[in-house]
């Protein structure tokens, strides 16, 4: 599906404006399975969320050490790395994105720290040479 702006303050999707299709931009047009409430992401989802992140960054850096030691290979470096993007996109686009309001000045904190440590992974990842996933 594409979006466009209309230049009438609508977007289109699919070649429907916004308000005939009634449905979020980032929709997933009612998949079960959707890890987002109807009323937005609350704190607490948000918190558990940059946690979930938080802990596959740190599983990407035990697969550095195991790299490091001989008892890893690129194959589970690159499953490690594919794990952390993967988290990290779905913290942004169905968790932040779906949070009401501006951040509180804790969780922008959390979230500029997550996104130091994303690129800090991604940069080490980089640097082992393995080939990208």
């Amino acid at each position: 599906s594409f979006v466009s702006d209309t230049g009438f303050g609508q977007e289109e999707v699919g070649g429907q404006t916004q308000s005939e299709s009634n449905l979020p931009i980032d929709s997933n047009d009612g998949v079960p399975g959707d890890s987002i409430p109807d009323v937005g992401v609350t704190r607490a989802q948000l918190e558990q969320q940059s946690q979930e992140v938080l802990a596959t960054i740190s599983r990407f850096y035990g697969s550095i050490v195991a790299m490091d030691d001989g008892t890893a290979t690129c194959a589970d470096l690159q499953a490690a790395f594919v794990i952390v993007e993967d988290s990290w996109i779905e913290y942004n686009s169905d968790y932040k994105a779906g949070f009401v309001g501006l951040l509180p000045e804790d969780l922008a904190a959390r979230d500029e720290r997550l996104y130091l440590g994303v690129q800090d992974v991604e940069g080490e990842f980089e640097r082992s040479g393995c080939p990208r996933p």
